[in-house]
């Protein structure tokens, strides 16, 4: 245990069935950090209104991570002043997803495990069908 900056907590159970295992490393305040949480069943009630909140930030944090994605392509007028700077955004964003799934599979070891995987649904679909 113990609060510096390379410490491990590790809390367990008493034994193997009874309660969640939880687990904190850290390597510094700012290096890095890693836990690790067991959890069999959780149960949680909500309002209407904390389940339309959480909704809400759900479709914030995917709305973020476009940004993040797409960000840099953004034009900064409306779609009205500019129309053609937002084709080239739409452009840029597509592009952009085409390359970055170019180099995911860059080597031939990855085109492997593609094709591999890609005949494992394939089989395990048509015997679904069948």
């Amino acid at each position: 245990g113990g609060g510096g900056g390379g410490a491990d907590e590790f809390m367990s159970p008493s034994s193997p069935g009874d309660a969640p295992t939880y687990r904190v490393s850290s390597a510094g305040p700012s290096a890095w950090t890693c836990a690790q949480l067991n959890v069999r069943e959780v149960r949680l009630s909500v309002s209407s209104l904390q389940s339309t909140q959480m909704a809400r930030l759900g479709a914030k944090l995917a709305h973020l991570a476009l940004l993040e994605r797409y960000g840099r392509f953004r034009p900064h007028t409306s779609v009205h002043e500019d129309a053609r700077r937002w084709w080239a955004y739409a452009v840029q964003a597509v592009l952009s997803d085409r390359e970055r799934h170019r180099r995911r599979y860059n080597t031939w070891s990855a085109l492997a495990l593609r094709r591999a995987v890609r005949e494992e649904y394939t089989q395990l679909w048509t015997r679904k069908l069948s």
